[in-house]
C-alpha cells in the first residue's frame, strides 16, 4: 500500500479513494491509521 501511495502522491494526485466493506474491522482500522477518513457509507450493493 505504501507503494501504491507515494506513487500516486509522485505523480500529485490529491485524493485517494476506497471501497472498504463495512464490517472489515482490520482493513477500516489499517486506512484509518494511514489517514484515510470515512466520507459515505454505501447502503446497497448490487452485483451483477
Amino acid at each position: 500500500m505504501e507503494t501504491a501511495i507515494k506513487f500516486l502522491v509522485d505523480k500529485n494526485v490529491d485524493k485517494i479513494g476506497l471501497i472498504v466493506i463495512e464490517k472489515n474491522k482490520v482493513a477500516y482500522e489499517l486506512y484509518k491509521k494511514r489517514g484515510f477518513i470515512k466520507e459515505n457509507t454505501i447502503i446497497e450493493w448490487i452485483e451483477l
